[in-house]
């Protein structure tokens, strides 16, 4: 049931409608509808763009029109209508909040991108020094498993105690004195 609220709430002709009526309101519920909703991120600030050039479309074409000096039949008549003002400062609401997302979402797609590839960077990192770490104590092992096939136990011949050479020669650990096989 919360879910299916929160759908609703967050959609996206609710979002335009309370953009259109009560523009802090609507910003605010764009906002939620891009947390809310996977990949809105992506096409809101281009369906807010879209929808905002559209608007202003007849505006944009008079002014095109007394720049090159043509006129087009049916434009002053909508231009004239009183719905046609409100329309297009809505419209111009939707272009500035199409633009602000589209740079924010971007921005955030960038700094997402650069924290994931240092991360990565660091785990390779961190992986290649556990990897020299390992060969380098696998090395360590491999000579002592090689020096422990050479030994020999040796009795020493001075003070008696045990002593491993691992060649024909050695020193006795107690009595420091030199041992042979």
């Amino acid at each position: 049931m919360n879910n299916q609220v929160l759908k609703l709430i967050f959609s996206l002709p609710v979002v335009l409608l309370l953009l259109y009526l009560f523009p802090v309101l609507g910003v605010f519920f764009a906002i939620g509808h891009l947390f809310y909703h996977k990949k809105a991120y992506y096409y809101l600030p281009r369906l807010f763009l879209s929808i905002g050039i559209i608007l202003c479309l007849p505006k944009i074409l008079e002014i095109v029109s007394q720049k090159f000096s043509f006129t087009i039949a049916s434009l002053s008549e909508l231009l004239e209508m009183p719905i046609y003002s409100q329309m297009y400062s809505y419209g111009k609401l939707l272009v500035i909040l199409g633009v602000i997302s589209l740079v924010l979402s971007e921005l955030f797609n960038v700094l997402a991108r650069l924290g994931r590839n240092s991360l990565i960077d660091y785990i390779k990192g961190q992986e290649m020094e556990t990897a020299k770490l390992t060969a380098k104590n696998d090395l360590k092992m491999k000579e002592k498993i090689e020096k422990s096939k050479n030994s020999h136990v040796v009795i020493c011949p001075y003070c008696g105690a045990d002593n491993l050479i691992y060649t024909t020669t050695g020193t006795c650990k107690y009595c420091r004195k030199k041992i042979s096989l």
